[in-house]
């Protein structure tokens, strides 16, 4: 017989089952905890990887987007800076001004230099279609919608520069055409708003994904 006190005793049959459970319970309770533990890890490796995929995605949109920007603002440069060469040349502005305003001479020499700039960076626009697909899966819409846009202010110029020269049509209008190509980059649009603020957007849902807060020191 077995005597924990003065009031009480156990058999040794009794005290062998007292231990055996709580050996189950002990067991019971690290099989929980070890199952939790593994649960818990599984979900950090998912959602780290979750997160390091959608990092990945944000800068590769950023990027696409500041290389497109980017030549559509060169594009812009170089139609500004002609015409201010132009307009201090008397003899250039016979050649590509009519009657003071800009006639298809000009249309036809800024197309050319347009579609030179354009065929150089077409890898650059690739680059930002292929974002447009997992951009809506990954940030949703209004991402989507976003980089659609400015794919298309940048077809639509690209389009236009590779008409005005081939067709008469085109070439007599291509003036006025290319000024509201590019107008539309500018002016306030129903759905998109401005270029500047539509970059504005893609920025600030990119950048709140790559950023490393310094404090939590966590991604």
């Amino acid at each position: 017989m077995l005597c924990l006190s003065s009031f009480s005793c156990l058999q040794p049959a009794e005290a062998v089952d007292i231990i055996d459970g709580a050996a189950s319970v002990a067991a019971a309770i690290l099989i929980s905890w070890a199952a939790w533990v593994g649960r818990t890890t599984l979900k950090s490796f998912k959602n780290q990887k979750a997160l390091e995929r959608k990092i990945h995605h944000a800068e590769k949109i950023i990027f696409a987007v500041y290389n497109v920007v980017g030549v559509l603002k060169r594009a812009r440069t170089v139609i500004s800076t002609f015409d201010d060469i132009v307009s201090g040349d008397e003899d250039l502005k016979k050649i590509y001004f009519e009657n003071g305003a800009p006639g298809r001479e000009r249309a036809k020499f800024v197309a050319q230099s347009l579609r030179s700039t354009f065929e150089k960076e077409q890898g650059k626009y690739n680059d930002l279609i292929t974002c447009i697909p997992f951009s809506k899966a990954i940030f949703g819409d209004a991402m989507k919608d976003s980089l659609e846009n400015i794919a298309e202010s940048y077809n639509a110029i690209e389009v236009l520069s590779k008409l005005i020269g081939e067709s008469e049509y085109a070439t007599a209008n291509g003036n006025q055409w290319m000024q509201k190509a590019f107008e539309r980059l500018d002016t306030e649009g129903e759905k998109y708003g401005t270029l500047n603020n539509i970059i504005k957007t893609i920025e600030e849902e990119c950048f709140s994904v790559i950023r490393i807060d310094k404090n939590k020191g966590d991604l």
